[in-house]
């Protein structure tokens, strides 16, 4: 059950990673500053929504780890 949660909580997090990816290279010729505390806000929440999403699919990790 303990990796359930961890891939749940992974898949948030590799979520999370493509959607500040995709707000970066929006607009290339346009240099960004991202806050460190905003992407730890970021990051967390979308871990946090991948952990509790992984709860519910808790037949199989794989499962879990595309549902987060």
């Amino acid at each position: 059950m303990f990796w359930i949660f961890v891939a749940g909580f992974l898949g948030g997090v590799i979520r999370g990673l493509v959607g500040i990816s995709k707000y970066i290279g929006a607009t290339p010729t346009k240099k960004r500053k991202i806050r460190k505390d905003w992407l730890a806000f970021t990051l967390l929440s979308s871990g946090g929504i991948g952990l509790l999403v992984g709860v519910f699919i808790a037949d199989d990790i794989r499962f879990a780890l595309l549902a987060g």
